[in-house]
């Protein structure tokens, strides 16, 4: 086992639960290993990012985030990560103007999903995932189910006050798995996928009581898998 890890950058701020869960779990995964984590973190303005996509300003997003990672870069990081799935509306414009590789959300997610052979799903987040059946990044094997025009708005009301406030606790998570259960029963779903970062510290404690695939849980396997990878690569080389 390698001795450490890749230097991580992290751009935090983009939900306040969400770079906080991000945190604490990567931490413990390196504590398994008996190695330190390595990381550093820019903290975004979540209203000018979440302003430009509401706008439809992807370039301007893109060009947002990519001065973030050059932060990271100027601060020593060997990979960066969005922990946030919103803002990946541009993430190929990100990745295209990046000095660092990005470890993406929602590739790993497609990646897990195909794995786990699930069928019929439905993603919890920002409208804008929702609606976007998640920017077209799922295989076609997958039929992502939209809920109702009502339930996307109560979905994403939900969510943005939480990320935006970190403040959320059982009737929040009462609604959404009212919402949740009401899908799976009707559209017989296969899972809901918690496509908003932060749902995962809302659900931390307290776990949903429907099938669900958490996309914080298989990003974080997929960051340590690259941390770990790139470390073992660069010790070969030395």
């Amino acid at each position: 086992m390698s001795a450490k890890t890749q230097t991580l950058g992290l751009i935090g701020g983009l939900g306040l639960e969400a770079g906080l869960y991000y945190y604490e779990h990567l931490a413990k995964e390196h504590a398994k290993l008996h190695v330190p984590l390595r990381m550093v973190l820019v903290h975004a303005d979540i209203g000018k990012a979440m302003g430009h996509v509401i706008a439809g300003e992807t370039d301007l997003l893109a060009e947002y985030l990519s001065g973030l990672i050059r932060q990271l870069a100027g601060g020593g990081a060997d990979v960066a990560v969005i922990p946030a799935v919103t803002p990946h509306i541009c993430i190929g414009a990100v990745e295209h103007a990046s000095s660092l590789p990005i470890v993406n959300i929602l590739q790993a997610l497609s990646t897990d999903l195909q794995k786990r052979g699930v069928k019929r799903i439905a993603l919890f987040g920002t409208r804008f995932v929702i609606e976007s059946d998640l920017y077209g990044a799922l295989p076609a094997t997958i039929h992502v189910v939209r809920p109702a025009s009502g339930e996307i708005a109560r979905i994403d009301h939900l969510y943005r006050s939480y990320a935006v406030s970190g403040q959320g606790g059982e009737d929040e998570r009462a609604e959404f798995t009212n919402i949740a259960n009401t899908l799976c029963r009707r559209e017989r779903l296969d899972a809901v996928i918690l496509a908003g970062t932060d749902l995962s510290a809302l659900f931390a404690y307290d776990p949903p009581d429907f099938p669900y695939v958490d996309a914080s849980q298989v990003h974080i396997a997929a960051i340590m898998e690259r941390l770990l990878r790139d470390s073992a690569r660069n010790d070969t080389k030395s």
